[in-house]
């Protein structure tokens, strides 16, 4: 075949259509068109594409013609049909062979047995080209998931330049809403890592020193070193070290101490105090003040109010906190100034603006993590990945959450590789393909979603094998084994999917249930977890 596709690029992707169309213009083809060819038809969806082929195949024997259809159980299998095509000679009348495999990998899977089958088939099949021509009379249809759309189109580019025809199957359902997906059962511990951050000051003792003018000065200048670099996790707020250029006022350094205060109320979940140290710090700042710190106890007050419910005031004061530290620091806004603005808006139902916030605190990770490969810093763009995924999730966008998840746990595999097969690291990437196959389920990519679940659902039985006595890792394997089952029922298995859900229920009968207060609510029609409790306006002992 030396010289295909000299002049021509050969095309990245198939042309999306639905079902109807894919058999008309197959059928045409069928009907007039005589001699060897070979085309390829990808879907995510198993059924919509055993309903196209069983409808050709009764139209290719309604004719007294002949269809044989390879439907290979293993990557080994589907790898020897180029050879048999060649030299079984009951192939050679036949007017159509189907060659069918719906298999698929997560991303970033460490094996990867049927894209590889498929690279390697396709290979077989462009170097055969011509001895096939000879030998066949009829057309070949390669029938794959979509994501070895790309993969095939790189190993064969010539095959692919000579092809026929190529279609991605749309399912008929794609564009419908679904309802939501409960979330899948996480173990609430993360992986120990070596990056630990400095202990913040205590927010009583910072009240203290602004009310001592001697201490005050001594903080002062302890502080005055601090760069604009948070020393804090990235959930913290801003540092309080912004200075201007000019000497502070006794009153604005008071206040900056007021204001890491509330910060560190917050931190502990004492909202009472934290409002009274930001009230107090603003009105000393109302009569001159620099606008970081105002900014800072804008975000304080937004904090509070989004936990008190109060969310359109909350609205407004996180608005004014970031438009008035990014106008003064360009680029530098804290991510969790973001996240909070993310948050209010999906409370208040605005999940396009929750994206879009999500994807601010992402950028604003990356530019302060710029760098660091550490497990920490991988391990916080993940989770500012993931809350992106659930965003586009909840704004109707389940093709761009699935990007955003699949993102998430290429990440969280590496943190895997860097901290070794610990429990926990493994239950991170568990959890990761959970929501990935989540957002596939919702995009109508079925195969994606059994191939993320079935991954899942390894790493769940080996976490169960290494801990049978822990509830969490029980209701986790349980909660895998369910969406799986669920899958594969949608995707035509609903012998396997049954067995599936069979054992999640044998596994969960007469089980404990997790000790403490239960993070999610397991069972086959519900695996939501449940919203962390709100906290409440308290004060300290010591704090009126």
């Amino acid at each position: 075949m030396a010289g295909w596709g000299q002049d021509e690029q050969p095309a990245p992707k198939a042309p999306a259509i639905r079902g109807e169309a894919a058999w008309e213009l197959i059928r045409e083809r069928l009907d007039n068109v005589i001699g060897f060819w070979v085309g390829f038809v990808f879907s995510p969806v198993p059924p919509e594409l055993r309903t196209l082929r069983e409808r050709i195949e009764r139209h290719v024997t309604s004719e007294n013609h002949v269809m044989v259809t390879f439907v290979p159980s293993t990557p080994e299998e589907l790898l020897g049909l180029p050879t048999r095509m060649l030299e079984d000679r009951s192939l050679a009348n036949a007017t159509l062979i189907w060659i069918e495999a719906l298999h698929a990998e997560a991303p970033g899977a460490p094996e990867t047995p049927w894209t590889r089958a498929w690279e390697q088939t396709v290979i077989e099949i462009e170097a055969l080209f011509e001895e096939l021509r000879g030998v066949l009379l009829g057309g070949i249809v390669l029938a794959a998931p979509p994501g070895v759309v790309d993969p095939v189109s790189k190993a064969a580019p010539d095959l692919w330049q000579v092809k026929a025809l190529s279609y991605l199957i749309t399912p008929r359902n794609a564009a419908s809403v679904r309802p939501s997906t409960p979330l899948p059962v996480r173990g609430s511990t993360r992986p120990s890592t070596s990056s630990m951050r400095a202990a913040s000051v205590d927010p009583d003792d910072l009240v203290a020193i602004s009310q001592s003018p001697e201490r005050l000065k001594v903080w002062q200048a302890e502080n005055s070193a601090r760069t604009s670099s948070p020393s804090m996790p990235a959930a913290s707020l801003a540092p309080a070290t912004l200075a201007t250029p000019s000497a502070p006022r006794a009153e604005v350094i008071r206040a900056r101490a007021l204001v890491d205060a509330a910060e560190g109320f917050l931190r502990q979940g004492r909202l009472q105090d934290a409002k009274d140290a930001a009230d107090e710090a603003a009105t000393l700042l109302r009569v001159r003040g620099d606008a970081l710190d105002e900014a800072r106890v804008f975000a304080v007050l937004a904090e509070i109010e989004a936990e008190n419910e109060d969310l359109s005031r909350a609205a407004v004061h996180v608005q004014k906190a970031l438009a008035m530290y990014g106008a003064r620091m360009p680029g530098q806004v804290p991510p969790a100034w973001y996240c909070l603005a993310a948050r209010i808006a999906r409370e208040r139902r605005e999940h396009v603006a929750a994206s879009r916030f999500e994807e601010l605190a992402l950028g604003a990770i990356r530019a302060m993590r710029q760098g660091d490969e550490g497990p920490d810093a991988l391990f916080e763009l993940s989770d500012a990945l993931e809350r992106i995924g659930d965003a586009r999730l909840a704004a109707g966008k389940p093709a761009d959450a699935a990007v955003a998840f699949s993102e998430c746990l290429l990440l969280r595999r590496r943190v895997l590789v860097a901290l070794g097969e610990v429990p926990e690291a493994l239950g991170e990437v568990s959890y990761s393909l959970k929501r990935l196959a989540d957002a596939c389920v919702h995009a109508s990519d079925v195969i994606g979603a059994v191939a993320a679940y079935r991954e899942a659902l390894v790493i769940d039985r080996k976490l169960y094998a290494q801990d049978r006595k822990n509830a969490e890792v029980r209701y986790q394997l349980a909660d895998s084994l369910w969406r799986l089952g669920d899958a594969l029922t949608s995707s035509g298995e609903a012998a396997e999917g049954a067995a599936m859900s069979e054992e999640a229920t044998r596994l969960l009968a007469g089980a404990e249930p997790p000790s403490g207060t239960p993070a999610r609510i397991y069972s086959p029609g519900s695996r939501r977890g449940q919203p962390p409790p709100r906290r409440e306006l308290k004060s300290s002992p010591g704090r009126p």
